[in-house]
């Protein structure tokens, strides 16, 4: 039984075959794909010492778990910029 990866690659296989087929003259092809090659972002121009300047809009109290677990997650993120 193939698993929903096995399948997926064989159904893309399958897709491209004839156009591989039909423009086959024993080299290698390269067949350019969507979303690849594409350029890397820029760097946002907002850091910690240059934050976002924002409006708050909503003011909404949070139990402390929710407060928790948003800290957490905003905290990893910050430090992933670094």
């Amino acid at each position: 039984m193939k698993t929903k990866y096995q399948a997926w690659i064989t159904g893309a296989v399958d897709a491209f075959e004839p156009e591989l087929k039909a423009s086959s003259q024993g080299s290698a092809q390269v067949i350019p794909m969507a979303g690849f090659g594409a350029p890397a972002p820029q760097a946002s121009q907002y850091t910690k010492q240059n934050p976002f300047a924002a409006e708050l809009s909503v003011s909404q109290k949070l139990p402390a778990v929710t407060l928790q677990k948003m800290f957490a997650t905003l905290k990893s993120r910050l430090k992933s910029q670094d």
